[in-house]
């Protein structure tokens, strides 16, 4: 596939990190499998499956405005990476 056609295909500009990358960066990253994740960035709702899969599973993954919304919840960390 094209750039060009990639481009075309996407109406937003939300583009999600994919699992592989999940993998590599977790070697980085100090989180514990105990450590509760609030992801913002809902876009496909992808990234949940993808913490779970990587044994994480004390993640806030709603399709809500980050915004309004995070203050309600008792977390560890803001994911900004998407």
């Amino acid at each position: 596939m094209s750039t060009l056609n990639i481009l075309k295909s996407k109406k937003l500009d939300h583009y999600n990190t994919p699992l592989y990358i999940w993998k590599m960066l977790m070697k980085f990253l100090e989180f514990n499998k105990e450590t509760i994740i609030y992801e913002p960035f809902f876009n496909d709702g992808k990234s949940k499956t993808y913490f779970q899969k990587l044994g994480y599973n004390n993640i806030i993954h709603e399709n809500e405005d980050f915004f309004t919304s995070y203050e309600k919840y008792n977390l560890d960390i803001v994911n900004y990476i998407d």
